[in-house]
């Protein structure tokens, strides 16, 4: 077949003005694709982010040595409590009782003391197991009418001022009247729900939080609810509706609360300087007992000593056995839990009582092997907690672990975070995001990493805005983990990405 010159011409022409646009379209294409970027000045930083959990520096499971009865518990969880102050006691009946025992026994060893010597009178032997017997009634008398004393002081502080506080602040009605005297020892709220009911009164209300229960609304009598000996009498002339009421023991905002309160602690110091002096009054009186039955012959006035130490050391050892009956705070903090209930039976493998110290926090925070040559005891870290992500806390690494602990085949080594400033919500357990920061500078001349190429361990750059940019080498400093690089170049130049570029 014979081809026509023109048609060639034609194609030709065609091939040459296509060809002429698509390198226009690809020009202006790339021209408009071009990525820039402006030194600018931020903070570079290198970080290296691994997670912590916080922990109580000081954090004890309190047990006691051996196993009995609660009779009383002295704390609720939440409480703060002093170094030494009682936490929960055990029963002591049976040690009390042995301790009178030993009282007896020493007094039997006195009498045995002064039927046996030469010298004393019998009248001195009667006086001195008489005074041991009465400083141990009066220390027994004292510790009963202490803790009498203590214990009214606690209901006043309970009962007084008692008064009912709507929940809604635009409520007007009249309250009704709190009447009785709070016997029971657990402070709290309870929460008073009224409602029409077919009682004489029109009412009757429900009863939530320190107790529970349903009970009548009278207006001409006070009506017991709970078992803690409260009463309630409700305004005859008032239409209480369907309203909640909060009834808080004690009243902390009541007028006699403070000196009710200083009323109970002074009882309680009183009691404890009342008890150490009956304690003092009969030790002197035992050791005046010793001493006003020595005996005349050394070999006897020995046996006898002995016989008197015995029983000396008996009451000593029962009354340390009481001291073990008593769990007290080893530290100044918080209570976070109490698990047993009076009446209950501790052994000495449950936990009582938890505490943790109420400032003392730090996180540790585990490093995997292939970061750990980068940071360094010093190094300040950032942390962010999960139950609390909208808050950066502050602290710095005291102490890195030069011993791994292998999981999953990875080595993993232990930080430690002391914070800069504990936060009332810190609790131990709580997870964190750390970033421990090896390397940080706030106004450094920064462009970000990926317009930067390194190649032979040299930085370039492309600088010059438009589609002829100049490769430049550039001298770096911190290389930073958050994106940026520190460069040599000024403020304000303009780097066009290598990529665009078809650099690498």
């Amino acid at each position: 077949m014979r081809i026509s010159w023109r048609y060639v011409k034609y194609a030709f022409v065609i091939f040459v003005v296509g060809g002429i646009l698509l390198f226009v379209f690809q020009s202006s294409r790339t021209k408009t694709e071009l990525q820039t970027a402006e030194v600018d000045t931020g903070r570079v930083e290198n970080a290296v982010t691994v997670s912590g959990v916080a922990r109580a520096t000081e954090a004890v499971r309190l047990r006691f040595p051996e196993t009995g009865t609660v009779t009383n518990i002295l704390v609720a969880k939440g409480d703060t409590v002093e170094a030494g102050a009682p936490l929960v006691t055990l029963d002591t009946s049976d040690l009390d009782a042995d301790r009178h025992q030993a009282v007896a026994s020493l007094s039997a060893a006195l009498a045995s003391a002064a039927e046996t010597a030469a010298g004393p009178r019998d009248e001195v032997v009667s006086n001195a197991i008489t005074a041991v017997g009465v400083a141990e009634k009066a220390l027994t008398r004292t510790e009963q009418a202490e803790a009498q004393k203590v214990e009214n002081a606690r209901r006043t502080l309970y009962s007084s001022d008692l008064k009912m506080v709507p929940t809604d602040p635009d409520n007007n009605d009249t309250p009704p009247t709190v009447g009785g005297t709070y016997s029971c020892t657990t402070p709290g709220t309870y929460t008073i729900e009224i409602f029409p009911s077919a009682a004489d009164s029109g009412y009757s209300y429900r009863v939530s939080g320190l107790e529970s229960g349903t009970y009548t609304a009278y207006t001409v009598t006070e009506g017991a609810f709970g078992s803690c000996g409260l009463t309630l009498t409700f305004d005859a002339d008032e239409h209480y509706r369907r309203t909640t009421w909060e009834l808080t023991v004690p009243n902390t905002r009541g007028d006699s609360y403070t000196a009710n309160y200083n009323a109970l602690l002074l009882a309680e110091e009183n009691k404890r300087v009342a008890i150490a002096a009956a304690q003092d009054a009969l030790e002197q009186a035992i050791k005046a007992a010793s001493l006003d039955t020595a005996l005349a012959r050394p070999e006897v006035v020995r046996q006898q000593n002995a016989a008197v130490d015995e029983a000396l050391a008996r009451i000593e050892k029962i009354d340390a056995l009481k001291a073990r009956r008593v769990l007290s705070a080893p530290f100044t903090g918080t209570i976070t839990e109490v698990t047993p209930k009076v009446g209950e039976v501790a052994s000495v493998s449950d936990t009582v009582v938890t505490m943790v110290s109420s400032a003392a926090f730090e996180v540790i925070a585990r490093i995997p092997e292939i970061d750990v040559t980068k940071v360094s005891v010093g190094d300040p870290a950032h942390l962010i907690f999960d139950a609390k992500d909208d808050e950066t806390l502050h602290g710095d690494t005291v102490f890195i672990s030069p011993l791994a602990t292998s999981i999953d085949g990875v080595a993993y080594f232990d930080a430690t975070i002391e914070f800069k400033e504990v936060p009332p919500w810190m609790r131990e357990g709580l997870n964190a995001d750390v970033q421990l920061i090896s390397e940080e500078k706030d106004d450094a001349t920064r462009i970000p990493k990926r317009f930067l190429t390194h190649t032979e361990g040299v930085w370039r750059a492309f600088v010059g805005a438009g589609n002829a940019p100049t490769e430049q080498e550039v001298v770096t400093g911190i290389i930073g983990t958050n994106g940026y690089v520190e460069v040599d170049l000024t403020p304000g130049t303009v780097l066009v990405s290598p990529t665009d570029l078809g650099a690498e």
